[in-house]
């Protein structure tokens, strides 16, 4: 149980209220799966990766900052992980998806990320909704910006892709449900969808 100024937080583990600069990875959770995870109010700088979460279920994300990391957050071959209210600034990569499994990416920030605010590939049952981006990607590559899917069956709503350095959203080889979204001042294209 955390006291973290906004009440009280039951879980088996929970990671709360840290700082974490300059490690290679700044906060490592593997094969948690017998027990409730909550990581909450943590910031991570300049790491490798900002949080490396594989092969775990059912964890809760919740109002971290990650921030000039390689990546800000990674989740590999987990599922039911639920991501809401981070800001990922500055990183390489601010969040990283690949072969999960119903991950909920809700009411994130993601800005100044140098390649991709959000890159997922082959994930399932992912749902983004309600989330900003601006001012991601490299004017030299226009295949980074706010967010690029490949492989992904899910649905992104509610979104905005705001002054992207390169596309807003770019989704390739994926079943997605797209809606709702605000697509304003990209520099490639703001949705560009390819089968």
């Amino acid at each position: 149980t955390s006291e973290n100024g906004m009440g009280t937080l039951s879980a088996e583990v929970c990671i709360a209220d840290n700082a974490v600069e300059g490690a290679q990875y700044g906060i490592q959770a593997y094969i948690m799966t017998e027990s409730t995870a909550i990581v909450t109010n943590n910031t991570v700088t300049d790491a490798e990766w900002g949080l490396h979460l594989t092969s775990s279920e059912g964890v809760e994300v919740r109002d971290n900052t990650f921030k000039r990391n390689k990546c800000g957050m990674f989740v590999g071959g987990g599922s039911d992980t639920v991501i809401e209210r981070n800001a990922f600034l500055e990183n390489t990569i601010g969040l990283y998806l690949t072969y999960d499994l119903n991950t909920i990416v809700r009411d994130n920030f993601f800005s100044k990320n140098s390649e991709l605010g959000l890159k997922a590939e082959s994930s399932y049952g992912l749902v983004v909704e309600d989330c900003y981006f601006y001012m991601n990607g490299d004017e030299t590559n226009y295949e980074d910006g706010g967010a690029r899917l490949t492989g992904v069956e899910g649905v992104v709503g509610n979104c905005t892709f705001y002054l992207n350095l390169g596309n807003g959203l770019y989704v390739d080889d994926s079943e997605l449900i797209i809606y709702n979204g605000e697509y304003d001042q990209n520099d490639e294209y703001g949705l560009n969808v390819n089968d």
